[in-house]
Order: structure tokens, then sequence, then C-alpha cells
């Protein structure tokens, strides 16, 4: 069981990062054995873009669920916008369980990586834009070109 909080946001406690990367945070815990999940995937087109430890503090999900061992069950990942290649791509986040198997996903965003401005003279990075298919949110990240 767990949830999606965001997709391109604000990581409580987290520093966005640079260079083009999506950030996706929620919460994951194995309800079998009540504890958090042990990591979370990104994965796109049958790869694995990026993987995170729930390991992040959230006692709202502990008092709401009333079990003190969820409340580290939060996850953060980092997905790069070269990792997902211009076009459309979709992410979808699973769960690892206590027993090693993927849970249910968690979470779908269908999107769209462009590029809005090319390396310059006077950059040598180029500009980015993501953008998710179903919402109006927009980010515009720049690149280091050799991430391309």
């Amino acid at each position: 069981m767990g949830n999606v909080d965001t997709w391109g946001g604000h990581v409580v406690g987290h520093r966005l990062p640079e260079h083009g990367r999506l950030i996706v945070s929620g919460w994951a815990v194995d309800v079998k054995v009540r504890v958090p999940v042990k990591e979370v995937f990104a994965v796109s087109k049958g790869q694995i873009l990026a993987a995170a430890k729930a390991n992040i503090s959230r006692p709202d999900v502990s008092e709401v669920h009333q079990c003190d061992d969820y409340h580290a069950c939060g996850w953060a990942l980092e997905v790069s916008a070269s990792a997902l290649g211009i076009g459309e791509s979709e992410i979808e986040i699973y769960a690892s369980t206590s027993d090693e198997r993927l849970a249910s996903r968690m979470g779908r965003k269908e999107l769209l990586v462009y590029q809005v401005a090319p390396a310059s003279s006077d950059s040598s990075e180029a500009l980015y834009a993501i953008a998710f298919k179903r919402m109006s949110d927009l980010r515009i990240f720049r690149l280091d070109p050799s991430e391309t």
C-alpha cells in the first residue's frame, strides 16, 4: 500500500535537484508485515530509471494507520529527463515488498519531454521542458548536453 504525493514538486526537507531531474515522492508500506517497503522504483518502457529506499520520516502516515513502524516510510526519486528521452514517455512507480516481489503499481503519469532551446556558445547547457499530459503543470530544466 502507498501513495504518490508529488510529481515534479517539492519534497519537504529535500532540496530540489538541478539539471533536469523530475522529483517523484510519496510513501509506501508493506501491510503484510507492517513495515515500510524496501525500495521504490520508477520504471519507463520496461527499464528501471531510478530507485530509492523508503526511509524518509512520515509521521502523518504512522498516525493515520496507527502503526509506529510506518514512521519512516516516505520516499523520493529523482528521474533524469535525459533517461526518459525526447518525446512521449510514461513513468510508473512500483514498490519492492519484504519478500522481494514487486507490489501493485502505485502511480503512473504520461509526460512529454522536449527541447526548448539548444546549447549555445554562451551556454553549454540545452534547455528542456517536461509537460505532464493530464496536468497543467510544466517544468523547465537546464540539462548538461552530455546527458542527452
